[in-house]
């Protein structure tokens, strides 16, 4: 075991590229049946994710710290390793703000903080679950213009922000509305060709994976 907690939750564990390190995200906001976890259902509305950290460990030593450590009415969740193991994508939404953003932390060999930088998206995207090889991040995002949830890449410079895969339903045809499912997880092939991922329809597909060819959609 590398690390437990009696009552609260630990997610989205990732291993580094170079296999010494490990990082999660914790929670810290006690819901009505004392414990911090991710189910929606033991909180008032939308206060689940409230006072998230971001965790890093050594999985040799077994030393775990809290990167962002928990503030209220912030959230901090779901990091990834970039392919190099140098930077941490993850969702972040800081005290104050009203959405949510991507953030990347730059390391120094001992996996100290050297620097923070914001993902540059438009304001009706918002963003969950981040990946980065090479050059490239695919993260999923609630498009406020269409009520949609799909997938999207971006270069690493902020710059190629492209829509690669849309919520329809194979049946209708349609998109599939926010409220109704979306898509999650992408996860990015070794040869930056295809995007796999998790696609959600309530009440009649369920949870299905699909891949996307990055470069014609």
């Amino acid at each position: 075991m590398l690390v437990s907690d009696p009552y609260r939750q630990m997610t989205h564990i990732r291993v580094s590229p170079d296999k010494k390190w490990f990082t999660f995200t914790r929670y810290n906001n006690r819901g009505k049946n004392n414990c911090a976890e991710e189910t929606p259902e033991n909180y008032p509305k939308d206060q689940n994710y409230l006072e998230t950290e971001i965790m890093i460990g050594n999985l040799e030593t077994l030393e775990v710290k809290s990167l962002i450590p928990p503030k209220k009415n912030q959230m901090a969740v779901n990091s990834y390793w970039n392919s190099e193991g140098d930077k941490m994508l993850f969702v972040y939404v800081p005290q104050g703000a009203k959405k949510p953003q991507i953030e990347i932390l730059s390391f120094d060999e001992n996996k100290d903080i050297t620097r923070s930088d914001t993902l540059k998206l438009p304001d009706y995207l918002l963003p969950v679950d981040p990946q980065q090889v090479n050059d490239l991040i695919v993260f999923p995002a609630v498009n406020l213009n269409d009520s949609t949830r799909g997938v999207w890449a971006i270069n690493s410079d902020g710059s190629g922000l492209r829509q690669i895969a849309f919520p329809k339903d194979l049946k209708t045809g349609q998109l599939i509305k926010l409220d109704r499912g979306g898509d999650n997880d992408p996860k990015i092939s070794p040869d930056l060709k295809t995007v796999v991922f998790m696609r959600l329809v309530n009440g009649r597909h369920n949870w299905h994976v699909y891949t996307v060819d990055i470069e014609s959609g």
